[in-house]
């Protein structure tokens, strides 16, 4: 008896369904929240449904919550138990085996389309956002190459998980090898990937693109003329994508395990929980930014109530009056903040950097600054 078989015995009434379930609700929960709280926000500043980058951030929510379908409905099929537990309550075994890995062939490809757009999705962000600054080559280039790469490497991992192996189905048959007897629903011989080519290498190589899209836009947040007080805390909100990096180096390591462990109904549960949590937090922390002219317009109702309750002071009041005076007349109110909206669009703000700049977009759009999206 294998060292693996004894170890499934000892712990045969194992059952991490309910982690599964919990992981997920919690999970899909805030994924919902974020997207909403996104198209909500921006709908103050533009229409949500004009840009890529919202699009790209729904595609990707799409993509995840059908990760999260397909693990909870294997665990129809004995998810969340030990291997021999799946095939000894079975009465077609190994058919929920095999279709448990077969929900994992579906969840491979999802996650590959998923982080993929969520990374097009900052990257377009990035270029909304910092569009005026088209007289900075090197962050420009930089968005250029990491999209040109994302793209490359969204499409061809897509491929590497839809060819694992050949024909597809063999990726789920082959557990029928073990019981010769029993009937396959399709092929169960054929050509399949080495596992650590087609599972760990691209798990690595979006922990490292993650990483560069992450760091893409600090040169320019730390050349702003802001407080270092603000300066810290944009680049905080432009850089939530390490904790997605962080999930990502904890799926290598689980993964790791499902290609050199014995039990692999089990040892796919903590790699699938971790994938569903890594996508999931993707999208959630590329929406933080997008939702920054919430917070701006949760300010501005505070302070009118402040203000109408006649907590605020005089001085402070007048200089409330006019700014409202200013706003309804049409003209600007000076902002001490990073990133105003121009119409339909995202961009630095004169006070940070300079007037060369804003002439310059002027020059190029012809708009009249109208909201003030970030600032504290």
């Amino acid at each position: 008896m294998s060292n693996a078989t004894e170890i499934q015995l000892q712990h045969w009434a194992e059952d991490r369904s309910d982690e599964v379930i919990a992981v997920h609700v919690v999970c899909l929960v805030t994924l919902v929240v974020a997207v909403a709280l996104r198209f909500y926000a921006q709908s103050f500043v533009t229409n949500p449904w004009k840009h890529a980058d919202n699009w790209l951030a729904l595609a990707a929510a799409v993509f995840a919550t059908g990760i999260a379908g397909c693990m909870l409905k294997a665990l129809d099929y004995g998810f969340g138990k030990h291997t021999l537990r799946i095939i000894a309550e079975d009465p077609e075994a190994p058919y929920n085996v095999a279709t448990i890995f077969m929900f994992g062939y579906i969840i491979s490809i999802l996650q590959a389309l998923s982080i993929t757009c969520t990374k097009l999705s900052v990257l377009s962000l990035y270029a909304r956002v910092f569009g005026m600054l088209h007289h900075d080559r090197f962050f420009i280039n930089g968005v250029y190459i990491c999209t040109a790469i994302c793209v490359l490497l969204g499409i061809s991992t897509t491929l590497l998980f839809i060819l694992q192996c050949i024909p597809a189905p063999v990726f789920w048959n082959r557990v029928y090898l073990m019981f010769p007897g029993a009937p396959a629903n399709g092929p169960t011989e054929g050509y399949c990937m080495d596992q650590v080519a087609h599972v760990v290498v691209p798990v690595v190589l979006d922990l490292v693109t993650e990483i560069a899209i992450m760091l893409l836009p600090s040169r320019l947040l730390w050349n702003l003329r802001l407080p270092l007080k603000k300066k810290i805390g944009l680049t905080v909100t432009f850089s939530l994508g390490i904790f997605v990096s962080a999930t990502n180096i904890v799926r290598i390591v689980y993964y790791a395990q499902v290609i050199n462990g014995g039990d692999l109904a089990w040892d796919d549960i903590d790699a699938f929980i971790w994938t569903i949590v890594c996508m999931c937090f993707a999208v959630v922390c590329s929406s933080i930014p997008p939702c920054a002219p919430l917070l701006k317009v949760w300010s501005r109702r505070t302070r009118s109530e402040q203000d109408y309750s006649g907590s605020v002071p005089l001085t402070d009041r007048s200089e409330v009056t006019s700014r409202q005076s200013g706003r309804m007349a049409g003209k600007t109110e000076p902002t001490g903040g990073l990133i105003i909206s121009r119409n339909d669009e995202w961009m630095i703000d004169s006070e940070s950097v300079g007037d060369d700049g804003v002439d310059l977009y002027n020059s190029t759009h012809g708009v009249d600054q109208r909201w003030n999206s970030l600032s504290a």
